[in-house]
């Protein structure tokens, strides 16, 4: 009922830990082509090159598989999603070309316009 509505949500669908990725599908109120980037963060580490992208489809779900970091314990492992309107058309039109017309607990101010951030904790 709220597709592409201007205040935006997130929910975790499912996770699976494989051997060497999380894949990971969540739902979303986001409009189809709209990008989005997730990157791994570890509390007290510094890590690079944990990072996927994918586009919203259609129904407002995405899909990632993201490198999984070789750790004993996932529970510290957090998935931070962002979402642009990348410049595609539609998007665009809705949210402005720099996500100036997001809504929500999920959106940040960025240096050119607003990003939506979600935070998902693998642990929990």
């Amino acid at each position: 009922d709220d597709y592409g509505d201007l205040n935006v949500w997130m929910e975790k669908e499912k996770i699976e830990t494989k051997d060497g990725y999380y894949d990971i599908h969540m739902n979303s109120n986001i409009m189809e082509l709209s990008l989005v980037q997730a990157r791994i963060e570890i509390p007290g580490y510094d890590v690079a090159g944990y990072t996927s992208r994918t586009y919203v489809l259609p129904d407002g779900t995405f899909r990632v598989q993201i490198p999984r970091p070789d750790l004993e314990n996932d529970e510290d492992v957090i998935v931070v999603f962002e979402v642009a309107s990348d410049m595609a058309i539609e998007t665009e039109e809705v949210y402005g070309a720099y996500g100036e017309n997001f809504e929500g607990d999920l959106v940040k101010e960025a240096k050119r316009g607003k990003k939506v951030i979600y935070e998902l904790h693998i642990g929990e």
